[in-house]
């Protein structure tokens, strides 16, 4: 059979349409259409590959090579997330535990809930490992989500191909909001590549106001945005998960090595490493949960 116009109905290898007659198989991985002899399979071949009763898997030969890394790298992932559930799991037990008595006389959550809630928190950002969000991707018609990505990884001078990434956009474009587009890389080594050249757009016209960097739970997203509004503060980046703050240097301060030391943020209660004396709780969205000293 032969794809349906519009999605993918060039051949993914000779870039040629599909005529009604002409037979096309597709590819799990990666989706695109394929005329059987771009990929050196002879008609009878063809007929046990198309025949649903055989049930079949088939990868073309740029995805093929790696099927078996994308394997590999989804049992490590499953084994990191069993953990990851376990660890979130005992977790709850104490939310739980904390429900009856974790609440103080003015109906505020106590210090200990808060720490429960960082703890969650940090083993939610661990399920976040390889994903990255990018903002100011244009919608544009007739051209996939992931192509503009991997057009993306190209500029870059990035070797990266369609079963390296996944992705998809927050929630549907609005008039005047470009939602942003969350991907999931297939390695550690895909995402550090787009963080480590994603400088490099900002000198290129198309991409110029295209901003890549690791996704992050909502807490640590607002910390990060708080972070950036700090006046004290002269660059705020993110690794691991984890906010990084570089100060700018007080010429008065005879601490001179502290303050070329980068700070690193993973919950509210690292502010004070910034030596804040006020904290907004209010804006990281904790107002309702401060309890009273």
């Amino acid at each position: 059979m032969a794809p349906k116009p519009g999605k993918n109905s060039l051949c993914g290898q000779c870039r040629e349409d599909f005529v009604k007659s002409s037979n096309a198989i597709s590819c799990e991985l990666c989706e695109f259409w394929f005329h059987p002899d771009c990929q050196d399979i002879n008609l009878d071949t063809f007929k046990i590959l198309s025949n649903k009763k055989t049930r079949c898997h088939w990868f073309c030969d740029r995805c093929d090579s790696h099927v078996i890394s994308t394997i590999k790298s989804l049992r490590v992932l499953e084994a990191k997330v069993e953990e990851l559930e376990g660890k979130i799991g005992n977790i709850e037990e104490k939310l739980l535990g904390l429900k009856s008595n974790g609440i103080t006389s003015n109906g505020k959550v106590s210090k200990q809930s808060l720490q429960v809630l960082y703890e969650t928190d940090k083993y939610s950002q661990a399920g976040l490992a390889l994903f990255l969000r990018i903002t100011g991707i244009p919608v544009i018609e007739d051209v996939s989500l992931s192509k503009q990505i991997l057009d993306i990884g190209t500029v870059l001078g990035m070797d990266v191909v369609d079963s390296d990434i996944q992705c998809y956009r927050l929630f549907k474009p609005k008039p005047g909001i470009i939602p942003p587009v969350i991907v999931k890389c297939n390695s550690e080594n895909v995402r550090l590549d787009f963080l480590k050249k994603s400088k490099l757009l900002k000198g290129i016209e198309t991409y110029r106001k295209c901003f890549i960097r690791e996704e992050l739970t909502p807490l640590r997203a607002r910390l990060f945005s708080y972070c950036r509004k700090l006046n004290s503060l002269n660059y705020v980046s993110t690794r691991g998960g984890k906010i990084i703050c570089y100060r700018k240097k007080d010429l008065n301060s005879v601490d001179t090595v502290g303050m070329n030391t980068p700070v690193v943020v993973s919950n509210p209660n690292d502010l004070e490493k910034l030596g804040l004396e006020n904290i907004d709780y209010k804006e990281l969205g904790l107002g309702d949960c401060i309890a009273a000293a």
